[in-house]
């Protein structure tokens, strides 16, 4: 899988069992954040329909610029086409930029 966005391109690592982490590049090809995720979710009262967007990070240069959405949106995709029904994703009350895009309607994936 790869999708560009802002001159980054998001790669898939497709040999990961039970995590993969998508990668964003810029156009010199240096990371400039990053998604894993981890299928089935760790959570312990979630279903084994659920997965979990594990970990995401966006280089703070690269802030406002998309990134982090497209990887976000990437990685939901991802799961949808593994046939997963829910992600539960974990943000921290003090980070404001992550909490800021909780709910923005981006994608038709159950959070829980």
């Amino acid at each position: 899988m790869t999708a560009r966005t802002s001159g980054a391109r998001i790669l898939g690592d497709e040999a990961a069992e039970e995590s993969e982490t998508l990668v964003a590049i810029d156009a010199d090809r240096k990371t400039v954040g990053f998604c894993t995720l981890s299928t089935p979710s760790r959570d312990q009262d979630a279903d084994d329909q659920t997965a979990e967007v594990a970990a995401t990070y966006v280089a703070p240069q690269c802030w406002s610029t998309g990134i982090g959405r497209a990887l976000l949106t990437a990685a939901l995709s991802k799961l949808r086409e593994g046939g997963w029904r829910e992600a539960t994703l974990w943000v921290f009350d003090r980070n404001a930029r992550a909490r800021a895009t909780r709910g923005s309607g981006s994608s038709p994936m159950a959070a829980r």
